[in-house]
């Protein structure tokens, strides 16, 4: 090999080098910083629209376990039908953050209790705050949706 080629190939594994070291950097800056119990054990801690929401925007990017997913369900169900006096809270940050809502509308699913499905529907149906009709009727939607796939009526 002549001087020329030499000096390319060495540019070229070079330039790979870097690449693989900057993939690894990257991978390790995005990966989720809790174990999978530890996050879990946090977003049943969650105990309101605001520590949930602020799980939802660090970590849950980073940590999408099946686990964690089934217990954002669980926790968020639960929030809805025990807290319903805070949805325009969650309203807000859905305003603020779009993709806040369909986080939420994804994770009403078969994951979360029967009873606390039951509850959201029913606040859904009678209890909307005014303005909020869209918003009432998917939470609706979804909860009879997720009753409906856990084979119960509505």
């Amino acid at each position: 090999m002549n001087g020329d080629a030499v000096a390319g190939t060495l540019a070229i594994l070079a330039v790979s080098l870097l690449g693989a070291c900057g993939r690894h950097r990257t991978v390790d800056v995005l990966a989720c910083p809790l174990s999978e119990a530890d996050y879990s054990r946090q977003i049943a801690a969650a105990q309101g629209w605001n520590a949930l929401y602020s799980l939802y925007k660090s970590d849950s990017p980073r940590c999408p376990t099946a686990s964690a997913q089934a217990n954002y369900s669980r926790q968020l169900v639960l929030l809805l039908a025990h807290r319903w006096q805070d949805l325009p809270a969650f309203a807000q940050s859905a305003q603020r953050d779009p993709a806040l809502a369909g986080f939420l509308y994804g994770h009403i699913d078969v994951h979360a209790e029967a009873a606390n499905l039951k509850q959201l529907l029913e606040n859904a149906r009678s209890r909307c705050p005014t303005g909020a009709s869209a918003l009432c009727e998917q939470l609706a939607w979804r909860a009879q949706a997720a009753l409906i796939a856990q084979g119960l009526s509505t």
